[in-house]
């Protein structure tokens, strides 16, 4: 008998996950999230209202503000999300902020009582937080965001990959692709955040890039799968499998359901190395071509590489 993993279905029995809203490029969308203090109690938004805050990659100043939520239980802490067709331009997996805020105070003609006006939080950088009314921000939960891309629309370049495709790569699209756990192995949360670790990584490894990319941005889609099934094997599946292994025996059988540890990290290290060894390459290129304009490189490792629009070419290490 196997041990499926609850946290799937269950979304109370992990009060800490972040949920995942799914919207469509340049379409009109609405998503319902019940929004959960951190041991999983939902927060009351009685007499309070809610806002929904996405951004591409940290500290990026490019926020996309979903206005006021509309508040649909407030006992349940259960609100509901919508953007417009124009609001959702780009695709890819954001980072969202709900904000729960107190409303304002409002003085009643005749009343002798001292009446408050909260101005909207200021962010580290000095500026407004970007909330579409004023008040008291008092409670922030974490959500991703995904937008799946517009592919009707040719003139854009990037189609960012979504969370069923990642699905799709790795087959655990239904119950039926994992018979022994009756269910899916991976939790859209997780795949949501293996989808943006390639990409930070390539972010913050040297070379430095001028460029943040993000998810939204990212143009290499084969790699980039590559290297979000990697860290899903390795960071999720791996130590996950690991911690829950227990082979244990009844009647002369002997199981080990989660005994995949070992294939789960010898997979997903390998994916790993294989998509930084091509991000290193891949920034060592972009940072050439960012300062000589325009390159013309055969291999990385080889002794000969030249460079179009200069008169010189790099012999070894001899100029």
């Amino acid at each position: 008998m196997s041990w499926p993993d609850i946290c799937v279905l269950e979304t109370a029995s992990c009060p800490n996950a972040w949920p995942v809203l799914l919207y469509s490029q340049n379409t009109c969308g609405c998503q319902i999230v019940c929004i959960k203090d951190r041991k999983g109690c939902p927060i009351d938004l009685t007499n309070r209202k809610v806002c929904l805050v996405v951004a591409d990659v940290p500290g990026s100043t490019n926020f996309i503000v979903g206005g006021e939520g509309e508040v649909l239980v407030p006992e349940d802490g259960t609100a509901r999300f919508c953007f417009e067709a124009e609001d959702l331009e780009l695709g890819g997996m954001f980072l969202g902020e709900i904000q729960v805020i107190e409303q304002e105070e409002i003085c009643e003609e005749g009343s002798s009582e001292e009446c408050s006006s909260e101005e909207p939080e200021e962010s580290s950088s000095g500026q407004p937080a970007p909330t579409p009314f004023a008040g008291k921000i008092i409670f922030r939960a974490r959500a991703y965001v995904e937008v799946e891309a517009n592919l009707t629309d040719f003139r854009k370049t990037f189609f960012p990959i979504c969370v069923a495709e990642l699905r799709l790569a790795i087959r655990d699209k239904c119950a039926l692709d994992n018979f022994l756990l009756d269910n899916v192995q991976f939790t859209d949360t997780e795949i949501a955040w293996a989808l943006r670790r390639p990409v930070e990584w390539f972010n913050e490894t040297p070379p430095d890039l001028r460029k943040c990319l993000s998810v939204a941005n990212f143009p290499w889609r084969y790699n980039h799968l590559n290297g979000a099934v990697g860290e899903l094997l390795f960071m999720v599946a791996g130590m996950n499998e690991e911690r829950n292994r227990l082979t244990y025996s009844s009647a002369g059988l002997t199981v080990g359901d989660r005994d995949h540890a070992k294939a789960y990290l010898e997979l997903g290290t390998q994916l790993k190395a294989d998509y930084q060894k091509w991000g290193l390459g891949k920034k060592k290129a972009l940072n050439m071509e960012s300062a000589f304009q325009r390159t013309e490189i055969r291999s990385f490792g080889n002794a000969f590489q030249a460079f179009s629009g200069h008169n010189f070419h790099v012999l070894g290490s001899q100029l």
